[in-house]
């Protein structure tokens, strides 16, 4: 269970979170290209400029999560994901 935990600046590219309990963590200036979170909980999560380039968030819940200047949602698999802005910058 990694809820409420500080991720800022890490590197979490490829890795695999799938069904990883993550609500209420800080992801701010976070390298989330090509991981895998998919099913995972982030719901109250802090997304600021992190990059989700090719990541899969299949089933993912983003319920009540913040965005600001993230990249790569567009190009993610977000099939069954929950909570994601409408459009991301």
């Amino acid at each position: 269970d990694f809820s409420r935990a500080d991720f800022s600046f890490s590197d979490l590219s490829d890795a695999n979170l799938a069904g990883a309990k993550l609500s209420g963590a800080e992801f701010s200036g976070t390298d989330m290209r090509g991981a895998n979170l998919a099913g995972a909980d982030l719901s109250g999560s802090n997304f600021i400029d992190t990059d989700f380039t090719g990541a899969n968030l299949a089933d993912a819940n983003f319920t009540a999560a913040s965005f600001r200047s993230v990249r790569g949602i567009d190009g993610a698999n977000t099939q069954g994901a929950r909570g994601l802005p409408a459009r991301t910058r």
